[in-house]
């Protein structure tokens, strides 16, 4: 049979907001110790990591670049459906900055969730290009 388990812990997820520059993870473990006196096991108690050992992640921008052909209406809605927070008025002024500069910042994320934009902004149609940067 197949079992399941529960973490005794509440996840919390939080979205980085721009101003985040690095974000640190608790990686826990829970063990199963064998109990030699009685043969029991013994679920132990997850081992807490110190501010020391705590892992940095990196962190990356997300960049969308200029293109003459973009259209403003699939650039906003693409980065609404892509970026998580993003609203109308922010996907216009990212439009217009990329289309005046080359490129203009989207977003500040760890590495895999700044690597999904920039795939999933690859996958609409038309493609829209974008680029990672690390802070």
């Amino acid at each position: 049979g197949s079992v399941a388990v529960f973490s005794r812990f509440p996840v919390r997820m939080v979205a980085p907001d721009a101003t985040t520059t690095k974000a640190k993870t608790v990686l826990k473990k829970d063990t199963v110790l064998q109990s030699k006196q009685a043969g029991k096991v013994d679920a132990a108690k997850p081992k807490r990591k110190t501010v020391e050992e705590l892992e940095e992640l990196p962190m990356f921008k997300v960049f969308l670049l200029g293109d003459d052909t973009y259209e403003q209406e699939h650039i906003c809605k693409s980065l609404m459906d892509t970026v998580e927070d993003m609203d109308i008025k922010r996907a216009e002024e990212i439009h217009q900055t990329a289309q005046e500069a080359g490129q203009a910042l989207v977003t500040i994320l760890a590495q895999e969730p700044a690597e999904f934009v920039v795939e999933q902004l690859l996958r609409k149609e038309p493609m829209i290009f974008s680029e990672l940067e690390e802070v």
